[in-house]
């Protein structure tokens, strides 16, 4: 009886503390309303009554009322009162804080005002260094001098002001004006006056850049480490030259020696805004006449970037929250595609060695659980599946080139077979690039439609082309339906698979076809009668439709949960083939062939209906 009573009084005592957390949210709620009408009405601020025993507050400008406090270990699990709010039910907080402009939010305007100040005091810098080259004023010493002398004075006050913390974000600014005003002297050192030889300078460069990401990671400031990268990036190629090979060497060293900075943070925009700038300088360089160089450069930013970004994801380091930004690897990797074939390695073994590297990447970083936008599989996949389409086609005479490609795509939807989970990425990648398989060999089956141009076109290239295509559609069905299948799982189950294996099924049967008329045209030439050859592949194709549409026919009157679809897609390529006998093939073949395509068609049509009506009735008669 005690233990009833007992239970009885903590379901009231829990049912009170909800009451009470309710009352407080609205009484909050009402002291906020009543402030800002009084502040409409032009009225001087009311004091808010404080709890008792408490000092009034002093007058001064109004702030927002305070939060009484709900009782302690009755408020929601998992409730966060970090921002002084009550969370009511159902989670939300109950707040009368009206949304603050983005203009009025702490620090903004002072961070505004920083990025403006730093970039105008460089590009001042960069005018002073240009300026004093073209017209002489002062000598070289006296020019590099003061811009390390202003580079230390301004990292000085930052360092003197970050000791207020109400100053600490001018502070970010002056810093990295300073550690930027730096990275510039020494370019100019380097590259202006060759005061250094080039490999001092990047090493010098790579120290000043180190020093700022350390600033940036003792005062946890990405603010800092972005106007400083970005304040280099956007000047160095106009103290320099944007076509230089040092230029683009600095900036690669810029992007490498900037990483740490990630380590322990989730700086995204750093990773974008420290890479990009490097990829277009060795895109710039690769387009004029230092492309070797280039390439050097681009292999090296691409696989320092591709291995930090594993190690990030996949190695000690790792952690739930994202270090490095996966889809600027496509950033990093540009260069190479852009400038392959550039050096003395032949541009299809370069592309072969990054697809099987990314791909590898890819392979190890399957298992990641984090959102689409931040796993490293699909952007490495994908790029793996660029370079081997690269290092596939990119050396290839011209009329192989197609069958290489398709060749590549075959394989990529055949590794959606392999075991192990299948990721919806790569799914959609084999879709795309089947489909464009099937775009890519459209002409190939329209040249079929007349013997003139089929008997000139059509070679061994092409038949594999499109045999490849019909096979890379036909492998594609079983994993689209899984992923069809999946994203709807509810309603409708098998809407989505229905429709795609209409989508897949149209295209592969025209690509199984026009693989058997290219064979047909193929060993008539090889008799040199490539005209008969191209008469008897027509007629195979048409017995092809009718056997492929009396099996739909036959698999239709299963119990499958798909019969109501073969049957009516046996019914339909029943009619295509009937509607291609009297419409092209009457118009088209002739001799034998023409024959025996009708007497084969109009047979295996009787075969059809038969064979259907006895099924029919036997699957009736079925208990």
């Amino acid at each position: 009886m005690a233990e009833k009573t007992l239970d009885a009084v903590r379901v009231l005592e829990a049912e009170f503390a909800e009451a009470m957390s309710r009352m407080y949210a609205v009484g909050n709620g009402l002291a906020a309303l009543r402030q800002r009408l009084l502040l409409e009405q032009g009225q001087g601020p009311v004091a808010v009554a404080a709890p008792q025993g408490a000092a009034a507050p002093a007058a001064g400008p109004i702030l927002p009322p305070p939060i009484a406090p709900a009782p302690a270990g009755h408020l929601a699990a998992g409730a966060d009162l970090s921002n002084g709010r009550i969370p009511a039910q159902g989670g939300k907080a109950e707040t009368g804080e009206a949304p603050v402009a983005w203009w009025q939010r702490e620090g903004m305007v002072v961070r505004l005002l920083g990025v403006a100040g730093a970039g105008v005091l460089l590009i001042g810098v960069a005018l002073l260094l240009a300026y004093a080259v073209q017209h002489g004023y002062l000598g070289p010493v006296a020019r590099v001098a003061g811009a390390g002398v202003l580079a230390v004075g301004l990292i000085g006050v930052a360092h003197r002001l970050h000791r207020d913390p109400a100053r600490a974000t001018g502070a970010w600014a002056i810093a990295s004006a300073g550690y930027a005003t730096a990275y510039l002297d020494v370019l100019a050192m380097t590259r202006i006056y060759d005061w250094l030889p080039v490999p001092a300078g990047l090493a010098l460069a790579g120290l000043v850049a180190g020093s700022g990401v350390l600033l940036a990671r003792a005062w946890d400031s990405q603010f800092l480490a972005l106007v400083t990268v970005g304040g280099v990036a956007a000047l160095a190629p106009a103290v320099s030259s944007p076509t230089d090979p040092v230029t683009a060497a600095f900036l690669v060293i810029l992007a490498i020696a900037t990483f740490p900075a990630h380590l322990g943070r989730s700086w995204l925009a750093l990773h974008v805004l420290r890479v990009a700038p490097a990829a277009l300088a060795l895109i710039a360089l690769g387009s004029h006449d230092h492309r070797e160089a280039s390439l050097a450069m681009a292999v090296v930013l691409a696989a320092v970037d591709l291995g930090t970004t594993f190690l990030a994801a996949h190695g000690k380091t790792a952690s739930r929250q994202p270090m490095l930004l996966p889809p600027v690897l496509g950033v990093s990797a540009l260069p190479v595609f852009a400038i392959a074939g550039a050096g003395l390695v032949p541009s299809w073994l370069v592309a072969a060695v990054a697809a099987l590297a990314y791909l590898m990447v890819a392979l190890l970083t399957r298992r990641e659980s984090r959102p689409a936008l931040l796993k490293v599989a699909p952007a490495a996949g994908i790029l793996g599946i660029a370079f081997a389409i690269q290092a596939a086609v990119v050396d290839t005479a011209t009329s192989w080139q197609l069958p290489a490609f398709t060749a590549v795509v075959l394989a990529v939807v055949a590794g959606l077979h392999l075991p192990g989970r299948r990721e919806s990425w790569q799914v959609i990648v084999a879709g795309l690039l089947s489909f464009a398989a099937v775009a890519l060999t459209a002409p190939i089956t329209a040249h079929l439609t007349a013997r003139a141009t089929a008997t000139t076109y059509v070679h061994l290239p092409e038949l594999l082309a499109v045999l490849a295509t019909g096979l890379a559609l036909a492998l594609l069905h079983g994993p689209a339906q899984a992923y069809a299948a999946a994203q709807d799982p509810d309603s409708h189950p098998h809407r989505n698979p229905t429709r795609l294996t209409l989508l897949l099924a149209v295209p592969a049967l025209v690509a199984f076809g026009a693989a058997v008329v290219c064979a047909g045209v193929l060993v008539g030439r090889r008799f040199a009668t490539p005209a008969s050859g191209f008469v008897t592949g027509q007629g195979l194709a048409t017995l092809l439709i009718a056997g492929v549409a009396a099996y739909l026919l036959m698999h239709g009157l299963s119990r499958s949960r798909d019969a109501a679809l073969a049957l009516r897609a046996g019914l339909a390529l029943a009619g295509c083939a009937v509607a291609k006998l009297l419409l092209f093939d009457l118009a088209t073949l002739d001799g034998i062939v023409r024959i025996v395509a009708f007497l084969g068609a109009g047979l295996a049509l009787l075969a059809m209906g038969t064979g259907y009506a006895r099924a029919l009735d036997r699957a009736r008669q079925a208990p």
